[in-house]
C-alpha cells in the first residue's frame, strides 16, 4: 500500500479555534486586527454564521485553520492575494 509522507493538517471547528485563542491568551479581535480582517467578520466565521465558501470569509477560515488552503495555484489571483 502507498503511504503518504506528508501529513495532512487537521481542519478545526469553530469551537476548537475558540479553545486555541483561550489557550494562547489571545483575543479574536486582536488576531483579526493583526491579520487585517474585520473582527466582526472573523466572529461570524468562527460561530458559523458565515459559511466561508468564498471571499473574505473563506480567507479568514483558511487563516484560522478551519478550511484547507486551496491546492490550485492562485499566484495571479486578485481574489486571494495572500495565497500566493
Amino acid at each position: 500500500p502507498l503511504h503518504r509522507t506528508k501529513t495532512m493538517t487537521q481542519i478545526k471547528t469553530g469551537d476548537q479555534v475558540k479553545q486555541d485563542f483561550i489557550a494562547c491568551g489571545d483575543t479574536v479581535h486582536a488576531w483579526a486586527v493583526r491579520n487585517n480582517f474585520d473582527p466582526s467578520e472573523v466572529y461570524r466565521v468562527i460561530n458559523g454564521y458565515n459559511k466561508a465558501t468564498k471571499g473574505k470569509g473563506f480567507q479568514i477560515a483558511v487563516a484560522l485553520g478551519m478550511k484547507a488552503k486551496p491546492a490550485i495555484n492562485a499566484k495571479n489571483s486578485t481574489i486571494y492575494p495572500n495565497f500566493a
